[in-house]
Parts: structure tokens; C-alpha cells; sequence
């Protein structure tokens, strides 16, 4: 076993050294599948498929774009008879409750204009910016005085301002202004644009922000109608009313919320030997048009997906897969919510999950950079190490497609973070591991300027062969390739404990410069072994999830001597870090302490909480359950802006099995350390809803 240990440490310093030297070291995939996997998928196919989806104003809840491009979808799956394609469909009303994801109402729009009343000119069309229409507005023929609010988003901005019967013009998010102007004051309907404060709005003064109504049945009556305004004419706007003292709107929209039904699209492969295994590939098909890659892309790269794997097998160039494969087009979170609770085994079935969303980026455009989320630690697993091994093997290749640029990947690595499908399917409740594929940091995002000139086709078939790779692996994969997939997991776990390692040294090595006190360090220190034991079951996780694609004794032995070397090399890290404390103490003239639990903590150790629901909380249904309570979470978010990630995980934590304490330690060396009181309001918050119980 002590050659094994020495064996992993050896290979984790030599990749750790750069980039390259994991590139130059083993691959999943032969060079003569690499090159049939590059030679076939197209990103200039993919891109075409860009080119149509984003033509549909594709908004979810069941509106007709968002039926036109799952019509789309299944016409250009059906025709690849590998495939057993689906149109599942569900109850998609505003108030129809899935997994705790309220669903959103159908949605139709034939037309809707701004104009200045005196003179006529247009200030937003919906023919012509389809975002510059809030989604989910209603109907209106309306003519009435415009009256500025500021932002428009608390009671202080309406002070001395009747708004009745008016339309409010404002800065702040469009369905907050709407909620205050329309829903508490009568106003009849709302108008927001870009601050003097949006710089990126100035730089691009004719970007529209896409906003969106929250709605339900019960409102549904009472919803109005929101236009969102560039900065150009919202300045052109504001400017009239101040020359004019005043200004009347002119609003016609003709538009209705309805009772729809929600399509996902689903194309299902049968696999040869082990069909009750599933690797799932999903992509959200709705939102804005264009909504280039945002995320036409991630759509148009599972079609092409699809169709490399079936022309693939065809050719006879790959075998049969070995386990079943199943892509799924969705409507974004809430649409998914409710295809899974028509098949909550799926989590049985699903081996991994990868998400793509916003996979076709010019990063140089857009100021993004592809970047891969991890499974959580709740759910560990090998998918986040394979599809980080098939990035840098990409990256050795400098891909590029006929339309493109063949560049360097610049790409990088996150941990856990909710904010698409692969939350949901990585819930533990749920159980497939999944990782996100996608873009951060993209200034056009949610903006009328995500168009085809911001996607980089190279970028595109990149990500499609990165996606690709990563499927044939898992689905294929054998004895051999296990054993491979185990020593890889194992070596990227020893570099990142490192890694966690000396972050731990760092921040005793602060604490002893600017508060010696020896019981602040042996608090700092004592909270630094349990997070290295938090990072070490993460990291052993990860490995024993190999353990689903080989049943074969030999490698789940190996794999278990893999996971015991992980746990001797925590204890190692943990010893040199005990060794550095005590140094540290003895430089600073301090004694070393056993700082023990805090009363709090000792209360947190003493409750073991249990969630009573399945699949991860919705954002909005939470807001719905707390309403006035919601602006406590509203104030520590400006503390904390990582508090929706991070709750996520506290609940995935709560399995009835672990104590608060553990719960906090988890999640605080997974993320990072938050206020203990923002756990108790929100255990007290839950309970009082009947969501958990202890």
C-alpha cells in the first residue's frame, strides 16, 4: 500500500507542475477515436442549428417559440432511428407545483409597441426586440402620463408620487418595479431602463435588458405590461419628460398568460449490456430570442451530439454503447422539475449528468471564459475529473472549425454552483451526479445583444467534442478503463488536498500575524483539520464512484486501496499542518490550546436536520413561502452574495443523519464560511414552512 501512496504522490507532482503535463500523460480515448470524434461532430452544423432555434422567442411555461423549437428538436431527432425520442409533456399553469418549482404559465404575444404620444415615434417593438417586451405581460390599449420613480423598487422611491393609472418609469429590476408600481399602487403598467450607472449599457447604447414577470394565477388578473428600454431611448425618454414637464405613453400589447402545457424533448438509446445504467445530456431549450448562446447552444450542440454518436455507431467506427444514454431538451430548471417528478427513479438509473449551457461563446466578444462546475460535495463524483481530463486533452489540440479560430481553451474549473439543470439532476434526493459545461462572465447575457455574432464556432465544436468524449468514455468504459478513470479521480484529489493543504497554512500563517492570541489559533487550526477531513471524504467519494462503471472484484479492490491512500494522505497533510500550527505558536511566543465547540456550535452539534422534500428548493417558491421575511435574506446577500449556493448545499447536507455543526463545517470548506446565524434563521425559516424537521 506505501508504494501505491508513493506511486500517486509521484504522479500528482508531475501533473501539478502545468497544464501540459497532464495533457502528455494517459488518455481516455485512443488517437483513432479522438480523430473520428474531431473529424465528425460540426460545429458549422451545430452553428446552424443556432441559427434556427434562435429565431423562436422560445419562453417557457408553454408558450408557441418554445413549442416551435421542440418541434424543431424532435424533427431533427426522429429521423436518426437509434434513438427512441419523446415529447413528454406536463401541467404548466403558474400554479401546478413540481418538486418544489412552482410552474410557469403559457405565454402568447402577437404584438406589442411604445411610442411617444405627441409624436408617435417608437421607443420599443416587440417585432423588432423581442426582450424589449417583459415576459409574461399582458394585454394593453393605453395611453397615459409617464412619471419617473428612480429605481422603483422600495416604498421610499414612491414617497409623495401617485402612480395611479401612470406609467412608471424606473431603473431598478423589472419585475421588482412591477410589483411595487402595479401590483401595491395601481399603476398601469411599467417602463424600465438602463442607470447612469450601467457602464456596459453606455458602452452598448442600444443593448436591451430582458426582464420577466413572476406570475401565477392569482395574479395573472392583476399583471400589466413591462417594456424595457436601451439606454439611448431611455435617456431620449427621460429627456422629453424633462423638457416637456411631462411626457404620456402610448402601449399596445397583445399579449395573455394561459394554461399550457410544458414539452421536454427526450431521445433515449438502449444500451447493449448494462441498459439499466443511464449517462443523461441535457441542455435547457428555452428563453429569449435570440438568445444565441444563451442557450441555442447548448440545445444545437446535443442535436449535433446526437448525430456524430448515431452516424459513429452506423459506420461501425465505435461499438454499441454499453449503457444506455438519454438527452434531454427541457425547459430551464422548472421545466426539468417536472419531467423529473414523473421519474424520480432516474436517480437509480443515472451514472452521470453533464449540462450544457452556453457552450459556443466568443470569449473575446462576450468576456467570458468556458468553465466547468463540479458535482457538489454532497454528491461526489468521477464526471467532474473526466470532463476536466477531455478539457485539457482538447486543449492540446487546438481545435477548430471551418468558420473559426483555432485557439488555445481557455477554460477553468469551479466547485459547486446551482444556477442550471445540473443542480437539480446532482440533488442527492434526485442522485446523478452532474456537472455544468458552459460560459461565465458573459456581458451580453439576458440582453438583446446574445446573438449569433457572439458565438465562435470553434468554441462550439470544442465544447460538443469535449461533451463527446466524455460520453463515449463513460458509456464504454470496462474493467481497464475504470481502473484508468480510478488512478485519474485519486490523482486530481491528491493535488487539490495540496492545494487545500496550503490554503490551510496560509490563512494560520494570517491569523498568527494579525491576531496571535492563542486561542484565536487554535480555533483557526482546530476548524482547519475538520475542513481537510470535509475535503478527504469529498475526494474519497469521488474515487468509490467509479466503483458503478466496474463490478469487477480486482478493480473495486484497487479502488478501495485508492480511497484508504487518500485517507492516509489527509492524515499525512494533517500532521505536517499540526506541525506548522505548533511552530507558528512557538515563534509567536503563544502556547498552543485545545479552543473546543463555542456554546453555538454546541447547540448546532445537537440538531440533526431532515429535509422533507425532494429535489433542490426554488428560488422563487421560497420567496412566495417567506414574503416580507425575504428582505432579511435580502440584506445578508449584500454580506454574502454566494447565500443561494450555498443554501443549496446545506440542504443536500440535510440527510437526518448529520448535525448542524457537520452541516456547517461541510458546506463552510466547500464554499467558503459564512455567518452561523444565516444558518439558524434559515433551519428556522425551513422548519416554520414545514420543509425540514429536527
Amino acid at each position: 500500500m506505501a508504494a501505491v501512496v508513493l506511486f500517486l504522490i509521484g504522479m500528482a507532482a508531475t501533473s501539478h507542475s502545468q497544464t501540459e503535463g497532464r495533457n502528455q500523460g494517459r488518455s481516455f480515448l485512443s488517437d483513432s477515436l479522438w480523430e473520428a470524434v474531431i473529424n465528425e461532430y460540426s460545429g458549422d452544423l451545430a452553428a446552424k442549428h443556432i441559427l434556427e432555434l434562435s429565431r423562436f422567442h422560445r419562453i417557457a411555461g408553454g408558450s408557441p417559440g418554445y413549442h416551435s423549437a421542440v418541434e424543431y428538436v424532435a424533427g431533427v431527432i426522429k429521423p436518426l432511428s437509434c434513438y427512441e425520442v419523446n415529447i413528454d409533456k406536463h401541467l404548466s399553469d403558474g400554479d401546478q407545483m413540481y418538486l418544489q418549482w412552482r410552474s410557469m404559465p403559457g405565454w402568447d404575444v402577437q404584438k406589442a409597441e411604445l411610442r411617444l404620444e405627441n409624436t408617435g415615434e417608437v421607443l420599443a417593438r416587440y417585432a423588432d426586440t423581442p426582450v424589449s417586451l417583459f415576459e409574461y405581460s399582458n394585454g394593453a390599449d393605453l395611453s397615459a402620463p409617464a412619471v419617473f420613480v428612480g429605481k422603483g423598487i422600495s416604498d421610499k422611491d414612491y414617497d409623495s408620487i401617485d402612480v395611479t393609472g401612470k406609467i412608471v418609469l424606473a431603473t431598478g429590476e423589472g419585475n421588482d418595479v412591477h410589483r411595487e408600481a402595479v401590483l401595491k399602487r395601481g399603476a398601469s403598467g411599467v417602463v424600465v431602463g438602463p442607470s447612469e450607472e450601467d457602464t456596459l449599457s453606455r458602452q452598448y447604447p442600444n443593448l436591451v435588458r430582458m426582464y420577466s414577470l413572476r406570475s401565477n394565477k392569482s395574479l395573472r388578473a392583476k399583471t400589466r405590461f413591462g417594456f424595457s428600454l436601451s439606454y439611448s431611448q431611455f435617456q431620449k425618454l427621460l429627456k422629453a419628460i424633462k423638457e416637456n414637464k411631462g411626457a404620456c405613453l402610448r402601449a399596445v400589447v397583445d399579449a395573455h398568460q394561459y394554461d399550457a402545457d410544458m414539452e421536454t424533448v427526450s431521445a433515449f438509446y438502449k444500451g447493449s449490456q448494462f441498459p439499466e445504467q443511464e449517462m443523461i445530456l441535457s441542455a435547457h431549450l428555452d428563453h429569449y430570442s435570440p438568445g444565441a448562446n444563451d442557450n441555442a447552444s447548448g440545445s444545437a450542440s446535443l442535436l449535433e451530439i446526437a448525430r456524430s454518436l448515431a452516424v459513429l455507431i452506423d459506420r461501425g467506427v465505435i461499438e454499441k454503447p454499453k449503457r444506455s444514454i438519454r438527452f434531454l431538451w427541457v425547459g430551464e430548471m422548472h421545466g426539468l422539475a417536472g419531467y423529473l417528478s414523473k421519474d424520480l427513479s432516474i436517480g437509480r438509473r443515472g451514472i452521470a449528468g453533464l449540462n450544457m449551457d452556453m457552450v459556443g461563446e466568443d470569449i473575446y466578444k462576450t468576456h467570458s471564459v468556458m468553465t466547468l462546475i463540479r458535482p457538489p460535495y454532497s454528491n461526489p463524483s468521477y464526471i467532474g475529473d473526466l470532463v476536466e481530463h477531455m478539457m485539457t486533452r482538447v486543449d492540446a489540440m487546438k481545435i477548430s472549425s471551418s468558420l473559426g479560430e483555432g485557439d488555445r481553451l481557455h477554460f477553468r474549473v469551479l466547485t459547486f454552483k446551482s444556477g442550471s439543470d445540473h443542480f437539480l439532476l446532482s440533488d442527492p434526493t434526485i442522485g446523478v451526479p452532474s456537472v455544468n459545461l458552459g460560459h461565465d462572465g458573459d456581458v451580453f447575457h439576458h440582453t438583446s445583444m446574445d446573438d449569433l455574432d457572439k458565438i465562435d464556432v470553434s468554441e462550439l465544436k470544442k465544447s460538443g467534442v469535449i461533451a463527446l468524449g466524455t460520453l463515449l468514455f463513460a458509456v464504454n468504459a470496462g474493467d481497464a478503463e475504470a481502473l484508468r478513470l480510478a488512478l485519474e479521480v485519486a490523482e486530481q484529489g491528491i493535488i487539490r488536498l495540496a492545494e487545500r493543504t496550503k490554503r490551510q497554512m496560509l490563512e494560520l500563517d494570517n491569523v498568527a500575524r494579525d491576531k496571535p492570541e492563542s486561542l484565536v489559533m487554535a480555533k483557526c487550526f482546530e476548524e482547519a483539520l475538520t475542513f481537510m477531513d470535509v475535503h478527504a471524504q469529498a475526494e474519497i467519494g469521488a474515487v468509490k464512484s467509479v466503483e458503478n462503471l466496474s463490478k469487477n472484484p480486482q478493480v473495486q479492490k484497487f479502488a478501495a486501496i485508492l480511497r484508504q491512500d487518500l485517507k492516509r494522505l489527509a492524515e499525512l497533510d494533517k500532521a505536517r499542518l499540526r506541525g506548522y500550527y505548533e511552530t507558528l505558536c512557538a515563534l509567536k511566543n503563544v502556547r498552543p490550546l485545545s479552543a473546543g465547540l463555542t456554546e453555538e456550535e454546541g447547540d448546532f452539534k445537537k440538531i440533526v436536520p431532515r429535509r422533507l422534500f425532494r429535489g433542490p428548493l426554488s428560488q422563487y417558491y421560497f420567496e412566495d413561502l417567506l414574503g416580507e421575511d425575504m428582505s432579511w435574506y435580502a440584506a445578508y446577500g449584500q454580506k454574502d452574495p454566494d447565500w443561494i449556493n450555498r443554501r443549496a448545499e446545506i440542504l443536500n447536507f440535510m440527510d437526518g443523519r448529520r448535525s448542524l455543526l457537520d452541516i456547517y463545517d461541510a458546506v463552510s470548506a466547500e464554499l467558503g464560511r459564512s455567518e452561523k446565524g444565516f444558518y439558524k434563521r434559515l433551519l428556522a425559516d425551513l422548519k416554520k414552512h414545514s420543509l425540514v424537521a429536527y
